[in-house]
Protein backbone atom coordinates (compact mmCIF):
# COMPACT_ATOMS: atom_id res chain seq x y z
CA UNK A 1 0.00 0.00 0.00
CA UNK A 2 2.99 2.33 0.26
CA UNK A 3 3.04 5.25 -2.15
CA UNK A 4 -0.75 3.90 -3.55
CA UNK A 5 -3.83 6.13 -2.29
CA UNK A 6 -5.26 4.13 0.67
CA UNK A 7 -9.14 3.27 0.40
CA UNK A 8 -10.42 3.11 4.01
CA UNK A 9 -13.69 1.57 4.72
CA UNK A 10 -15.35 2.99 8.12
CA UNK A 11 -18.12 0.15 9.41
CA UNK A 12 -20.45 1.03 11.83
CA UNK A 13 -23.68 -0.39 13.09
CA UNK A 14 -25.82 2.64 11.94
CA UNK A 15 -25.92 6.88 11.27
CA UNK A 16 -28.07 7.93 14.03
CA UNK A 17 -27.09 10.98 15.34
CA UNK A 18 -25.03 9.92 18.04
CA UNK A 19 -21.10 10.88 19.16
CA UNK A 20 -19.62 8.36 17.47
CA UNK A 21 -21.64 8.30 14.27
CA UNK A 22 -20.83 11.99 14.14
CA UNK A 23 -17.54 11.70 14.15
CA UNK A 24 -17.75 9.97 10.99
CA UNK A 25 -18.04 13.17 9.14
CA UNK A 26 -14.19 14.76 9.44
CA UNK A 27 -12.98 11.10 9.68
CA UNK A 28 -14.16 10.79 5.96
CA UNK A 29 -14.10 14.54 4.79
CA UNK A 30 -11.28 16.29 6.69
CA UNK A 31 -8.82 13.68 4.92
CA UNK A 32 -5.78 14.67 2.90
CA UNK A 33 -7.47 14.21 -0.15
CA UNK A 34 -4.51 13.15 -2.39
CA UNK A 35 -3.47 10.27 -0.01
CA UNK A 36 -6.94 8.84 1.36
CA UNK A 37 -10.42 8.11 0.09
CA UNK A 38 -13.15 6.92 2.43
CA UNK A 39 -16.49 4.83 2.36
CA UNK A 40 -18.92 4.29 5.00
CA UNK A 41 -20.74 1.00 5.29
CA UNK A 42 -23.39 1.06 8.13
CA UNK A 43 -24.15 -2.60 9.12
CA UNK A 44 -28.02 -2.10 10.51
CA UNK A 45 -29.73 1.27 9.50
CA UNK A 46 -29.64 4.76 8.04
CA UNK A 47 -29.95 8.01 9.40
CA UNK A 48 -29.19 11.84 9.58
CA UNK A 49 -25.82 11.20 9.35
CA UNK A 50 -26.16 8.86 6.03
CA UNK A 51 -27.63 11.95 4.54
CA UNK A 52 -24.66 14.30 6.18
CA UNK A 53 -22.15 12.25 4.19
CA UNK A 54 -24.07 11.62 1.18
CA UNK A 55 -24.05 15.64 0.77
CA UNK A 56 -20.36 15.71 1.34
CA UNK A 57 -19.56 13.19 -1.89
CA UNK A 58 -19.10 10.09 0.93
CA UNK A 59 -20.15 7.09 -0.71
CA UNK A 60 -22.38 5.08 1.85
CA UNK A 61 -23.52 1.68 1.93
CA UNK A 62 -26.33 0.30 4.00
CA UNK A 63 -26.47 -3.52 4.61
CA UNK A 64 -29.71 -3.79 5.99
CA UNK A 65 -32.82 -1.47 7.13
CA UNK A 66 -33.45 -3.61 10.15
CA UNK A 67 -31.38 -4.99 13.31
CA UNK A 68 -31.32 -9.19 11.89
CA UNK A 69 -27.84 -8.83 10.51
CA UNK A 70 -26.56 -12.53 10.31
CA UNK A 71 -24.15 -14.49 7.79
CA UNK A 72 -25.59 -13.65 4.64
CA UNK A 73 -25.00 -9.69 5.48
CA UNK A 74 -21.97 -10.90 6.38
CA UNK A 75 -20.73 -12.18 3.05
CA UNK A 76 -22.03 -8.93 1.31
CA UNK A 77 -20.23 -6.71 3.99
CA UNK A 78 -17.12 -8.73 2.16
CA UNK A 79 -18.02 -8.44 -0.92
CA UNK A 80 -18.42 -4.51 -0.70
CA UNK A 81 -15.17 -4.49 1.03
CA UNK A 82 -13.52 -6.43 -2.08
CA UNK A 83 -15.56 -4.67 -4.76
CA UNK A 84 -14.53 -1.38 -3.45
CA UNK A 85 -10.85 -2.17 -3.18
CA UNK A 86 -10.44 -1.26 0.64
CA UNK A 87 -6.73 -0.86 1.61
CA UNK A 88 -7.91 -0.32 5.24
CA UNK A 89 -10.69 -0.76 7.79
CA UNK A 90 -11.48 1.42 10.73
CA UNK A 91 -14.75 0.05 12.88
CA UNK A 92 -16.92 1.39 15.30
CA UNK A 93 -18.67 0.40 18.12
CA UNK A 94 -19.04 -3.55 18.89
CA UNK A 95 -20.76 -5.12 16.33
CA UNK A 96 -18.82 -3.37 14.09
CA UNK A 97 -15.98 -4.25 15.75
CA UNK A 98 -16.76 -8.10 15.56
CA UNK A 99 -18.09 -8.53 12.24
CA UNK A 100 -16.04 -5.48 10.49
CA UNK A 101 -12.97 -6.96 12.19
CA UNK A 102 -13.69 -10.42 11.24
CA UNK A 103 -14.47 -9.30 7.92
CA UNK A 104 -10.97 -7.61 7.67
CA UNK A 105 -9.37 -10.42 9.26
CA UNK A 106 -10.24 -12.89 6.19
CA UNK A 107 -10.03 -10.63 3.23
CA UNK A 108 -6.44 -10.15 4.97
CA UNK A 109 -6.95 -6.16 5.36
CA UNK A 110 -5.04 -4.24 7.98
CA UNK A 111 -7.91 -2.66 11.01
CA UNK A 112 -8.29 -0.35 13.37
CA UNK A 113 -11.07 0.08 16.00
CA UNK A 114 -12.24 3.15 17.67
CA UNK A 115 -13.24 2.54 21.68
CA UNK A 116 -15.36 5.10 22.00
CA UNK A 117 -15.94 3.85 25.69
CA UNK A 118 -14.84 0.48 27.57
CA UNK A 119 -18.09 -0.22 28.05
CA UNK A 120 -19.17 -2.54 30.65
CA UNK A 121 -21.61 -5.52 28.89
CA UNK A 122 -24.52 -6.92 30.37
CA UNK A 123 -24.20 -10.94 29.47
CA UNK A 124 -21.12 -13.14 29.07
CA UNK A 125 -21.82 -13.41 25.13
CA UNK A 126 -21.37 -9.87 24.54
CA UNK A 127 -18.75 -9.65 26.88
CA UNK A 128 -16.79 -12.37 24.96
CA UNK A 129 -17.84 -10.91 21.87
CA UNK A 130 -16.19 -7.76 23.05
CA UNK A 131 -12.61 -9.72 23.76
CA UNK A 132 -12.77 -11.36 20.27
CA UNK A 133 -12.92 -8.13 18.38
CA UNK A 134 -9.98 -6.71 19.82
CA UNK A 135 -8.11 -9.42 18.87
CA UNK A 136 -8.33 -8.32 15.35
CA UNK A 137 -6.97 -4.57 15.22
CA UNK A 138 -3.66 -3.52 14.36
CA UNK A 139 -4.37 -0.49 16.18
CA UNK A 140 -7.18 0.42 18.93
CA UNK A 141 -7.52 4.36 19.64
CA UNK A 142 -8.93 4.67 22.98
CA UNK A 143 -11.08 8.56 22.60
CA UNK A 144 -9.50 9.55 26.56
CA UNK A 145 -6.63 8.71 28.78
CA UNK A 146 -8.98 6.92 30.82
CA UNK A 147 -10.73 4.81 28.26
CA UNK A 148 -7.32 3.28 27.28
CA UNK A 149 -6.76 2.86 31.11
CA UNK A 150 -9.49 0.97 31.27
CA UNK A 151 -9.02 -1.36 28.21
CA UNK A 152 -5.54 -2.42 29.07
CA UNK A 153 -7.67 -3.26 32.95
CA UNK A 154 -10.30 -5.16 31.48
CA UNK A 155 -9.11 -7.02 28.46
CA UNK A 156 -6.08 -9.08 27.34
CA UNK A 157 -4.51 -6.92 25.51
CA UNK A 158 -0.83 -6.05 24.37
CA UNK A 159 -0.37 -2.01 25.36
CA UNK A 160 1.47 -0.94 22.35
CA UNK A 161 -1.83 -1.93 20.06
CA UNK A 162 -3.75 0.90 22.31
CA UNK A 163 -3.15 4.61 21.65
CA UNK A 164 -5.34 7.82 22.76
CA UNK A 165 -6.34 10.31 20.00
CA UNK A 166 -8.36 12.85 21.43
CA UNK A 167 -12.14 13.25 19.84
CA UNK A 168 -12.17 16.92 18.37
CA UNK A 169 -14.02 19.55 17.03
CA UNK A 170 -14.48 21.89 14.00
CA UNK A 171 -13.71 25.37 15.94
CA UNK A 172 -15.63 27.46 13.51
CA UNK A 173 -18.53 28.70 15.20
CA UNK A 174 -22.17 29.82 13.72
CA UNK A 175 -22.95 32.84 15.92
CA UNK A 176 -26.63 33.95 16.50
CA UNK A 177 -27.86 36.68 18.46
CA UNK A 178 -28.83 35.45 21.46
CA UNK A 179 -32.02 37.19 22.67
CA UNK A 180 -33.23 37.65 18.90
CA UNK A 181 -32.81 33.57 19.11
CA UNK A 182 -34.34 33.00 22.07
CA UNK A 183 -37.46 34.53 20.83
CA UNK A 184 -37.58 32.38 17.22
CA UNK A 185 -37.99 29.48 19.95
CA UNK A 186 -40.10 30.79 22.47
CA UNK A 187 -38.62 31.61 24.77
CA UNK A 188 -37.76 34.86 26.84
CA UNK A 189 -34.77 37.25 27.57
CA UNK A 190 -35.43 36.52 31.67
CA UNK A 191 -34.86 32.84 31.47
CA UNK A 192 -32.09 31.19 33.06
CA UNK A 193 -31.91 28.83 30.11
CA UNK A 194 -30.04 25.30 31.16
CA UNK A 195 -28.85 23.26 27.42
CA UNK A 196 -28.30 19.40 27.63
CA UNK A 197 -27.40 17.37 24.78
CA UNK A 198 -27.32 13.96 24.96
CA UNK A 199 -28.96 10.52 23.78
CA UNK A 200 -32.23 9.89 26.13
CA UNK A 201 -30.79 6.62 27.54
CA UNK A 202 -30.18 5.35 31.07
CA UNK A 203 -26.51 5.97 31.21
CA UNK A 204 -27.21 9.75 30.22
CA UNK A 205 -28.33 10.48 33.78
CA UNK A 206 -31.37 12.49 32.72
CA UNK A 207 -33.51 11.03 35.46
CA UNK A 208 -31.19 13.12 37.87
CA UNK A 209 -31.12 16.19 36.30
CA UNK A 210 -35.15 15.91 35.93
CA UNK A 211 -35.37 15.47 40.16
CA UNK A 212 -32.59 18.52 40.63
CA UNK A 213 -34.75 20.76 38.32
CA UNK A 214 -37.62 19.98 40.08
CA UNK A 215 -36.44 20.77 43.64
CA UNK A 216 -35.29 24.28 42.40
CA UNK A 217 -38.23 25.40 40.53
CA UNK A 218 -39.32 27.80 43.29
CA UNK A 219 -35.47 28.83 44.27
CA UNK A 220 -35.60 29.86 40.34
CA UNK A 221 -38.90 30.37 38.56
CA UNK A 222 -37.37 31.68 35.53
CA UNK A 223 -35.61 27.95 35.04
CA UNK A 224 -36.33 26.48 32.14
CA UNK A 225 -33.80 23.18 30.91
CA UNK A 226 -33.94 22.25 26.81
CA UNK A 227 -33.26 18.51 26.53
CA UNK A 228 -31.90 17.92 22.97
CA UNK A 229 -31.40 14.41 21.87
CA UNK A 230 -33.89 11.23 21.24
CA UNK A 231 -33.38 7.37 22.54
CA UNK A 232 -34.61 4.68 24.64
CA UNK A 233 -36.43 6.46 27.29
CA UNK A 234 -38.12 9.71 25.85
CA UNK A 235 -41.45 8.56 26.52
CA UNK A 236 -40.55 7.68 29.76
CA UNK A 237 -38.98 11.17 30.03
CA UNK A 238 -42.55 12.92 28.75
CA UNK A 239 -44.72 10.99 31.37
CA UNK A 240 -42.57 11.90 34.00
CA UNK A 241 -41.94 15.84 33.30
CA UNK A 242 -46.25 15.54 32.30
CA UNK A 243 -46.43 13.52 35.60
CA UNK A 244 -44.54 16.08 38.13
CA UNK A 245 -46.10 19.31 36.43
CA UNK A 246 -43.19 20.20 34.77
CA UNK A 247 -44.28 20.90 30.99
CA UNK A 248 -43.22 24.83 31.51
CA UNK A 249 -39.92 24.32 33.21
CA UNK A 250 -38.24 20.73 30.94
CA UNK A 251 -38.74 20.96 27.32
CA UNK A 252 -37.84 17.53 24.84
CA UNK A 253 -36.94 19.34 22.28
CA UNK A 254 -35.89 16.24 20.04
CA UNK A 255 -33.05 15.46 17.93
CA UNK A 256 -31.69 18.65 16.11
CA UNK A 257 -29.59 19.45 13.45
CA UNK A 258 -29.14 23.02 14.66
CA UNK A 259 -27.83 22.76 17.78
CA UNK A 260 -25.71 25.36 17.61
CA UNK A 261 -28.65 27.72 18.43
CA UNK A 262 -29.11 26.43 21.90
CA UNK A 263 -25.73 26.83 22.50
CA UNK A 264 -25.96 30.41 22.13
CA UNK A 265 -29.36 31.01 24.24
CA UNK A 266 -27.96 29.25 27.03
CA UNK A 267 -26.93 29.96 30.27
CA UNK A 268 -25.33 26.72 31.37
CA UNK A 269 -24.69 23.42 29.56
CA UNK A 270 -25.31 20.11 32.36
CA UNK A 271 -24.31 17.05 31.36
CA UNK A 272 -24.91 14.60 33.81
CA UNK A 273 -23.47 11.36 32.71
CA UNK A 274 -22.84 8.57 34.71
CA UNK A 275 -20.13 7.27 32.52
CA UNK A 276 -18.79 9.00 29.13
CA UNK A 277 -15.90 7.91 27.01
CA UNK A 278 -14.79 11.67 26.08
CA UNK A 279 -18.17 13.89 24.87
CA UNK A 280 -18.04 15.95 21.54
CA UNK A 281 -20.97 17.87 23.25
CA UNK A 282 -19.23 19.33 26.47
CA UNK A 283 -16.74 20.43 23.48
CA UNK A 284 -18.86 22.07 21.69
CA UNK A 285 -20.43 23.83 24.15
CA UNK A 286 -17.14 25.34 25.18
CA UNK A 287 -16.17 26.45 22.07
CA UNK A 288 -19.58 28.43 21.83
CA UNK A 289 -18.55 29.83 25.14
CA UNK A 290 -21.25 28.34 27.21
CA UNK A 291 -19.99 27.66 30.35
CA UNK A 292 -20.01 23.77 31.76
CA UNK A 293 -21.20 21.75 34.68
CA UNK A 294 -20.85 17.97 34.46
CA UNK A 295 -20.74 14.71 36.16
CA UNK A 296 -16.74 14.33 36.92
CA UNK A 297 -16.72 10.52 35.22
CA UNK A 298 -14.36 9.09 32.40
CA UNK A 299 -13.29 11.55 29.80
CA UNK A 300 -14.91 14.06 31.28
CA UNK A 301 -12.37 14.85 33.56
CA UNK A 302 -9.97 14.95 30.86
CA UNK A 303 -11.92 18.12 29.82
CA UNK A 304 -13.34 20.15 32.81
CA UNK A 305 -11.13 21.50 35.54
CA UNK A 306 -12.99 22.03 38.77
CA UNK A 307 -13.11 25.93 39.20
CA UNK A 308 -10.57 26.79 36.14
CA UNK A 309 -12.77 26.17 33.22
CA UNK A 310 -15.82 24.74 34.69
CA UNK A 311 -17.62 22.95 37.47
CA UNK A 312 -17.58 19.04 38.05
CA UNK A 313 -20.42 17.03 40.34
CA UNK A 314 -20.57 13.43 41.46
CA UNK A 315 -22.34 11.35 39.11
CA UNK A 316 -26.19 10.77 40.22
CA UNK A 317 -25.96 12.74 42.95
CA UNK A 318 -29.11 15.37 42.83
CA UNK A 319 -27.93 17.65 45.42
CA UNK A 320 -24.31 18.31 43.99
CA UNK A 321 -26.44 18.54 40.43
CA UNK A 322 -28.88 21.44 42.48
CA UNK A 323 -25.85 22.81 43.93
CA UNK A 324 -23.84 23.55 40.50
CA UNK A 325 -27.50 24.57 38.75
CA UNK A 326 -27.68 27.01 41.69
CA UNK A 327 -24.52 28.05 41.71
CA UNK A 328 -24.54 29.05 38.27
CA UNK A 329 -27.33 31.43 38.75
CA UNK A 330 -25.81 32.94 41.28
CA UNK A 331 -22.74 33.89 40.30
CA UNK A 332 -22.54 34.42 36.08
CA UNK A 333 -19.82 36.64 36.20
CA UNK A 334 -17.44 34.11 37.82
CA UNK A 335 -18.83 30.75 35.30
CA UNK A 336 -18.22 33.16 31.88
CA UNK A 337 -14.77 33.76 32.78
CA UNK A 338 -14.07 30.14 32.94
CA UNK A 339 -15.83 29.63 29.69
CA UNK A 340 -13.32 31.81 28.30
CA UNK A 341 -10.98 29.75 29.83
CA UNK A 342 -12.60 26.82 28.52
CA UNK A 343 -13.29 28.29 25.05
CA UNK A 344 -9.23 28.83 24.75
CA UNK A 345 -8.64 24.81 25.57
CA UNK A 346 -10.86 23.69 22.81
CA UNK A 347 -9.13 25.65 20.20
CA UNK A 348 -5.47 24.64 21.24
CA UNK A 349 -5.61 21.23 22.48
CA UNK A 350 -9.30 19.44 21.03
CA UNK A 351 -9.31 20.66 17.45
CA UNK A 352 -10.71 18.62 14.08
CA UNK A 353 -7.26 19.19 12.97
CA UNK A 354 -5.05 18.26 15.91
CA UNK A 355 -7.44 14.97 15.63
CA UNK A 356 -6.72 14.08 11.82
CA UNK A 357 -3.05 14.63 12.38
CA UNK A 358 -2.78 12.19 14.61
CA UNK A 359 -5.52 9.77 12.91
CA UNK A 360 -3.53 10.05 9.57
CA UNK A 361 -0.26 8.84 11.42
CA UNK A 362 -1.83 6.01 12.41
CA UNK A 363 -3.12 5.23 9.11
CA UNK A 364 0.35 5.19 7.59
CA UNK A 365 2.04 3.36 10.12
CA UNK A 366 -0.30 0.56 9.42
CA UNK A 367 -0.03 1.13 6.31
CA UNK A 368 3.17 1.00 5.51
CA UNK A 369 5.26 -1.99 4.70
CA UNK A 370 3.98 -6.22 5.14
CA UNK A 371 0.54 -6.05 7.67
CA UNK A 372 1.33 -7.59 10.85
CA UNK A 373 -1.01 -7.68 13.82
Amino acid sequence: MNGKKIKIAHVIYGLKYGGAEKLLIPFTTQLNKERYEAIVIALYFGGPVEEELKKSGIPVFTIRRDARFGFFDFLKLMKILEGEKVSLVHTHLLLADFWGGLSARVLGLPQVSTCHRAYEYPSWLLFYKRMVSYLFPARIIAVSKSTREELLRRYPIASHKVVTVYNGINTSVTVHDKMRTRKELGFSEGDFIIINVARLDPEKGHLFLIRAIRSLVKDIPSLKALIIGDGSLRETFARTIRDKGLESVIFLMGPRNDVDKFYCIGDLFILPSLKEGFPLTVLEAMLYGLPVAASAVDGVKEIVAEGVNGSLFAPSRVDEIKGAIQRAFTDRKKLFAMAESAQALVREKFSQTEMMRNLEKIYEQISNGPYTQ
